[in-house]
């Protein structure tokens, strides 16, 4: 049986058919702001419109304005945040006089659930200290925790 060159299949035509198809898919895909993050017109509208914001009493540390933040850049921000804190409460305690007992840093990690790419999503400092002229105290009213939280 013989096919007439009308009829027969192309593996050329279907292949740029099947690429003309991935592209479009793409390219709407951009348009309405879903994707995966790889460029501008694919970009996160999740990732791209959280802002992190300190909700500690401590004004003279970053972030006391909503900030936005990459997700990539998220792990070393929210590090050198949490840092900024650490070294104004052991400045506070040397003025004062006191003994620092403890400083902690914990961090909180999500998934973007538009994206799925990992971010820092904030931190906890925590510092205790204790009153030399006190001695033996566990930190009590000296002690006080500072953080930074994400708002979505």
């Amino acid at each position: 049986m013989n096919i007439s060159p009308m009829v027969q299949p192309n593996a050329n035509a279907l292949l740029n058919a099947f690429a003309e198809l991935g592209s479009l898919r793409r390219e709407l895909s951009g348009e309405i702001g879903v994707g995966r993050g790889d460029g501008p017109r694919g970009a996160c509208l999740t990732c791209s419109g959280r802002r992190y914001v300190d909700v500690s009493t401590d004004g003279g540390v970053s972030f006391q304005t909503p900030t936005h933040i990459s997700p990539e850049q998220s792990f070393s921000q929210v590090r050198a945040h949490e840092h900024e804190h650490i070294r104004r409460d052991a400045a506070a305690a040397r003025t004062r006089g006191d003994e620092i007992v403890s400083q902690n840093v914990r961090f909180t990690v999500a998934v973007c659930g538009e994206c799925g790419k990992m971010y820092k999503s904030g931190g906890t400092a925590t510092t205790v200290t204790r009153s030399r002229a006190e001695g033996g105290s566990d930190g009590g009213e000296d002690s006080f925790e500072t953080g930074v939280d994400a708002y979505i």
